[in-house]
């Protein structure tokens, strides 16, 4: 209780002490209220304003001390990054150098910053080596080989050049620096080595070296039909392998200035007289029928004569027209009927046709290569259609290819009693055993015979008309060769197509004859028609066989 009281005199008194110094008790505690709340207004005034400068300030510094943090820490970044850019590039320009590092050495001679080919001369002016040179030599050629000098030294100078080169990036920079603290010398003994001998031995070689000579035919005797033989030649080979160790020994024993001899090899031909004659034989054969025209069979005696015997190497042509030439009269050859732009006419060598038609039936039966071959303008009469051969000096030739494996003989016989004409073709045998080939033509198209062309005859009568020459329908013809085996066919190609053009009959007349020349033509029963001689008498030379009833003279149509 009496705290209470004293607490409330205390108050009580301090509220008089108010009231005595400010007049009166609510006047005092209004006026204390209203001094009180002046003076906090006042205070707060006075002590924000400089805090807020104060923070102010403080804010400002810490954006400039953070700005100015930044940029050195920026300055300092691009400097480390100039610094490293600027290493790197020393480092590519020392990594991309075409020389060999500083600190490398060959038997003491500093070799940095030289190539490879001046390290080589640097070091061999070290080692004092001379110049030595092996001579190769065969019967009366030699040939110089210049030795190297400096053993090992082109393997030497490549290690050296490799330091600082066969690593990573930062395996080689570390290689190339401690050549600073560390050289590195490469020893290498003064010597001598043969070059490549490739370009020497080649040279060797191609003035050295021939090939053999197989045994050939060298001609057919048609008196005892019988062939003659050439021994083949034994061929050189000079043997590098042997000259390579010779060289290599000279220059291991110290003869660096040697002349050795060129080892060479003798070869065999591989066909020889003996096995030339087990292997020869005859490949094919194919026989016609001639005429009775005794000019035309002195032809085709004569141009058989011509080609009989003709030896054929491998891979050697053979030509009708070389051998014969032109076939005149200075020759022998007799006037008889020749095709010339589709008609007859009477040449030096007409009939010999046969004789390369004869031909070509035995050469592609044999299994050789034909080359030229021309089918007649007229159809021959001795062969199927599309399976002659016509020639006409020089422009029209029978050729063919030797592509068997030895040399092929052809040889020509003629039985003018017989009438028989023989084509045998003589070499090795091109077709396996048991193989054999055939020809066989196929009529793929008739041409039809076109209307008659007309020419004047002043001496023809009015209505007349005369044949001046046939004409003849003409035919397109496919021939296939055909590949047998014991006798049955396993397989066909076309071999070639042949045309035979159709001729117009040429008919003469006389338009400007009058009416009154007329013949007088008999009445029925008054005898036989008084027509003109047209010719076509038996054997005329202008008659295919199967228009005579008889064998003529000549039925068989050339190009010559």
């Amino acid at each position: 209780m009496s705290s209470y009281y004293n607490n409330g005199r205390s108050r009580s008194a301090q509220g008089r002490r108010t009231n005595a110094s400010g007049g009166g008790y609510y006047s005092n505690g209004g006026g204390r209220a209203s001094g009180s709340g002046r003076g906090r207004k006042k205070k707060k005034k006075g002590s924000l304003l400089p805090l807020l400068l104060l923070v102010l300030l403080v804010v400002i510094g810490v954006v400039a001390g953070v700005r100015y943090f930044t940029a050195r820490q920026d300055e300092e970044q691009l400097r480390l990054q100039a610094e490293a850019q600027e290493q790197q590039n020393a480092e590519n320009t020392v990594l991309a150098q075409d020389t060999i590092y500083e600190g490398v050495s060959i038997n003491g001679v500093a070799l940095g910053g030289l190539t490879k080919e001046q390290a080589v001369q640097a070091v061999e002016a070290g080692l004092g080596l001379e110049a030595h040179t092996l001579t190769l030599t065969y019967e009366d050629q030699s040939f110089p080989v210049s030795l190297l000098t400096g053993s090992d030294l082109a393997s030497a100078v490549e290690e050296a050049y490799a330091i600082g080169r066969s690593g990573t990036r930062e395996e080689n920079l570390a290689a190339i620096e401690s050549l600073k603290t560390a050289p590195v010398d490469i020893s290498v003994e003064a010597g001598y080595s043969l070059p490549d001998m490739t370009e020497t031995l080649n040279a060797c070689a191609a003035a050295i070296n021939a090939d053999p000579v197989d045994a050939t035919v060298t001609g057919f005797d048609v008196s005892d039909r019988s062939f003659t033989f050439a021994e083949g030649q034994s061929g050189r080979s000079v043997d590098e392998q042997a000259l390579l160790a010779a060289a290599q020994a000279a220059v291991d024993e110290g003869n660096l200035d040697a002349s050795i001899e060129i080892p060479v090899n003798e070869v065999e031909p591989e066909l020889t007289v003996s096995a030339l004659e087990d292997k020869f034989e005859r490949l094919a054969t194919f026989t016609t029928t001639t005429t009775s025209n005794s000019n035309r069979n002195t032809n085709i005696r004569l141009c058989s004569e011509a080609i009989s015997g003709a030896i054929v190497a491998p891979g050697e042509e053979f030509s009708i027209n070389n051998l014969t030439g032109a076939r005149t009269a200075d020759k022998g050859y007799k006037d008889a009927a020749v095709i010339k732009n589709g008609v007859y006419i009477d040449e030096p060598g007409g009939g010999v046709c046969q004789v390369s038609s004869t031909l070509f039936n035995a050469v592609v039966r044999a299994g050789l290569e034909i080359t030229e071959r021309h089918n007649h303008t007229i159809a021959s009469s001795y062969v199927p259609l599309g399976e002659d051969a016509a020639i006409d000096y020089p422009g029209k030739d029978f050729k063919f290819r030797n592509n068997s494996e030895g040399p092929v003989a052809v040889v020509m016989s003629f039985d003018e009693d017989e009438k028989k004409l023989t084509a045998s073709v003589y070499g090795i045998r091109i077709l396996p055993e048991g193989v054999t080939l055939d020809l066989e033509s196929e009529l793929t198209e008739t041409i039809p015979m076109p209307e008659p062309t007309y020419q004047e005859d002043p001496n023809l009568l009015y209505g007349e008309e005369l044949t001046v020459s046939e004409g003849r329908e003409g035919s397109k013809v496919k021939t296939y060769l055909l590949t047998l085996e014991d006798g049955k066919e396993v397989d066909r190609e076309l071999l070639h197509t042949s045309t035979y053009p159709a001729k117009a009959p040429v008919m003469a007349i006389n338009s400007n004859a009058l009416p009154s020349t007329a013949p007088n033509i008999p009445e029925e029963g008054d005898g036989a028609l008084d027509l003109p001689d047209e010719g076509g008498d038996e054997g005329s030379e202008d008659l295919l066989p199967e228009e005579s009833g008889e064998e003529p003279v000549f039925d068989i149509p050339e190009e010559e």
